[in-house]
């Protein structure tokens, strides 16, 4: 069973790659999805599910991880469940944007049947009005150390959440060049 969830991930991961350099290169080979904890290339390191595959998609300013399961709840976010998986998730994500040379944490989780969502991290260019955020998502609870262990991280969990079809068709790459 772990073998088929790790492979139904695994190649949502690489779907997901192709959308996401359509979306930032207008192709669907510049990022791809990254095997290992991250892809070294040169002197630089990017973290994240997916990364460049070539220099057309540098720079790539996105630590983004990928999630496709079922047991992940929003409502037990908000409930403040410490042994939620979307806390587990965000702090991934959040811990690695620390370790590459991309900056920006954006989360997606899915589950059978459902939309998609994204997590974004709120950085500075975010913060602008009419962007179609479902809801802003803060951990207020002290974090599990256990958690924080395996996800070292020392600032505030804290997403904008929102559609993955909505990030696409509101944001562009030059929203993520610093």
């Amino acid at each position: 069973m772990h073998n088929r969830s790790k492979s139904k991930g695994s190649s949502y991961e690489r779907a997901l790659s192709k959308r996401f350099s359509q979306w930032w290169c207008e192709d669907d080979v510049s990022l791809f999805r990254n095997s290992g904890s991250g892809n070294r290339h040169v002197e630089e390191v990017f973290a994240g599910d997916i990364c460049p595959a070539s220099d057309k998609a540098k720079p790539w300013n996105l630590c983004i991880e990928v999630k496709k399961a079922e047991n992940w709840s929003v409502d037990g976010f908000l409930q403040g469940n410490p042994s939620e998986p979307l806390l587990a998730y965000m702090l991934q994500c959040l811990s690695s944007s620390q370790v590459g040379c991309n900056k920006i944490p954006l989360l997606v989780c899915a589950r059978n049947y459902q939309a998609p969502l994204c997590f974004l991290y709120p950085y500075s260019r975010v913060h602008c009005k009419g962007r179609p955020f479902r809801a802003r998502l803060k951990w207020v609870a002290p974090l599990p150390e256990k958690l924080l262990k395996r996800y070292p991280w020392d600032g505030p969990v804290d997403f904008f959440c929102l559609h993955l079809e909505s990030f696409f068709q509101t944001f562009a790459r030059t929203d993520f060049l610093c």
